[in-house]
């Protein structure tokens, strides 16, 4: 029977391994045995309650477990939020891996790539530079309602003019920081940004004062979830033929980010 660290070890085959990274084993023994398999984007506590429903031994997550980069919990001692998840994972004796830097580093980076499935744009990437997309001009409008469709939001926070005609995008799942945003748009002189998320005084401030100055510079923010969540979705079809005898099973988030 296949343990937890065989799946972690098989997961690892593709990339280099890095002196620091936050892709780690957070919770439970690597000689676990594993017959179910749960991957998800993020382990929010009602994803580990719909895990351990299914009675899943291992969890892999693209992000941390305890609300911090590196997942360290000295700083959360007494606290009730993390001594319930902390209970809940314990108690369901659910094992869970981070999967994180590791995913970016395969090629095609796994979180990319998801993306541009759920977009249907891997036709228009640059085979160089994948997160670089070019369309067929369509106005900035219309492409936010395209978009909308296809992630399945009912809204795109957008910077710039709505009737701005949009042939080049740079993709930006996640949270890259302002200085590698702001450098592909610099680099691949795109016309969008497509970001997961920003810091607000840097990408976004700099979008606006070049749509001020009149340049055809814009940005369209999904959400840190919904920009990458489609990596961690296609993660779980493609590890299903790696371990045929076990059962995979993805979990979309659940989230209570609502607009009152």
């Amino acid at each position: 029977m296949t343990t937890v660290q065989e799946i972690i070890d098989k997961l690892l085959q593709p990339v280099q391994l890095r002196d620091r990274t936050t892709d780690r084993l957070i919770v439970g023994d690597p000689g676990k045995r594993v017959s179910r398999i749960a991957v998800a984007f993020s382990p929010a506590y009602a994803t580990l309650e719909q895990a351990a429903a299914w009675n899943a031994d291992l969890l892999i997550v693209h992000e941390p477990v305890f609300y911090s980069h590196y997942d360290e919990t000295d700083w959360l001692a007494g606290d009730r939020v993390f001594e319930n998840k902390l209970r809940l994972i314990q108690t369901s004796d659910l094992a869970i891996y981070r999967f994180h830097d590791y995913l970016h580093d395969y090629r095609p980076d796994g979180i990319l790539a998801g993306l541009l499935q759920a977009l249907d744009w891997q036709q228009y990437a640059d085979p160089k530079h994948p997160h670089v997309i070019r369309i067929p001009p369509v106005p900035a409008e219309r492409l936010a309602a395209e978009l909308k469709q296809k992630l399945g939001l009912a809204r795109i926070q957008y910077y710039g003019r709505p009737d701005q005609q949009i042939a080049t995008v740079c993709l930006s799942p996640g949270m890259e920081g302002g200085k590698r945003q702001i450098g592909k748009l610099r680099e691949h002189q795109a016309d969008l940004l497509l970001v997961g998320e920003t810091h607000s005084w840097e990408t976004d401030e700099y979008i606006q004062d070049a749509a001020a100055m009149g340049m055809a510079k814009s940005m369209m923010l999904l959400g840190h979830r919904t920009s990458e969540e489609a990596g961690m979705r296609r993660g779980a079809d493609w590890l299903a033929p790696l371990f045929p005898s076990l059962s995979v099973r993805f979990f979309a988030g659940c989230s209570m980010d609502i607009w009152l």
